[in-house]
């Protein structure tokens, strides 16, 4: 067996966003799993229930939006590698469309990536442990006319402080496709290995958490050309 990168415990998530004037969003998600757990993920989906299947739907729907609604059933890949589930969704004013501008916010990214609590102060060392690579990938489709980009994420690294290892990485592009602005945010986060950094960091550790689920690192706001 190749035990490469390809076999490496990682996740994806891909998620397309679909904007139609009114500020309803189509959705649709894949969202991908390497590695040792995809033998009981595989199982698990293999072997659940109806009712437990719906419930795991909606708690995936929920993680959009309260009013997200299937469009879709939720498809699950129980015999290929990686295991992959996919679906679709629609949410009704997910976006806030005012006058010629269009607002999104993207769905809340994990508020503690760094592990250090709500603590306001730390006296003992920091103990990092070491991650899986986790991606996820957000393609936002504007509609038709509205490609002037007010404001967008910015784009920003966090480096481990003692080695020369990306922690997280926020990427954001665009552009404009057919007539319409295509923007894309990914987001790649791993730690390769464990990490121990003194007392000292704890600040920077609270702030770069504070950095990566803040909202201005999820919403964009777009406008009608012309308008």
């Amino acid at each position: 067996m190749d035990c490469g990168a390809d076999w490496a415990p990682r996740t994806e998530g891909v998620m397309k966003l679909d904007v139609r004037p009114n500020g309803a969003v189509d959705f649709m998600v894949t969202n991908r799993t390497w590695g040792a757990s995809v033998g009981r993920r595989r199982k698990d989906f293999a072997e659940i229930l109806p009712e437990e299947r719906a419930r795991a739907y909606q708690q995936l729907l929920n993680g959009i939006a309260q009013n997200a609604t299937a469009t879709s059933p939720l498809e699950a890949d129980v015999k290929g590698y990686p295991f992959e589930i996919s679906f679709s969704a629609y949410a009704e004013g997910y976006a806030v469309s005012k006058g010629d501008t269009i607002t999104l916010e993207l769905p809340a990214f994990r508020s503690n990536v760094f592990g250090v609590g709500s603590a306001a102060r730390r006296r003992s060392p920091i103990y990092l442990s070491g991650t899986n690579s986790d991606v996820d990938d957000f393609e936002v489709v504007f509609p038709e006319g509205y490609t002037v980009v007010e404001s967008l994420p910015s784009s920003f690294t966090i480096w481990n402080p003692k080695a020369p290892e990306l922690w997280l990485e926020h990427k954001v592009t665009h552009e404009v496709k057919g007539g319409r602005l295509h923007v894309h945010v990914v987001r790649k986060e791993r730690r390769a290995s464990a990490t121990q950094l003194g007392a000292d960091f704890f600040p920077y550790l609270k702030g770069w958490n504070t950095r990566a689920a803040s909202r201005e690192a999820r919403t964009m706001t777009v406008r009608k050309i012309g308008k």
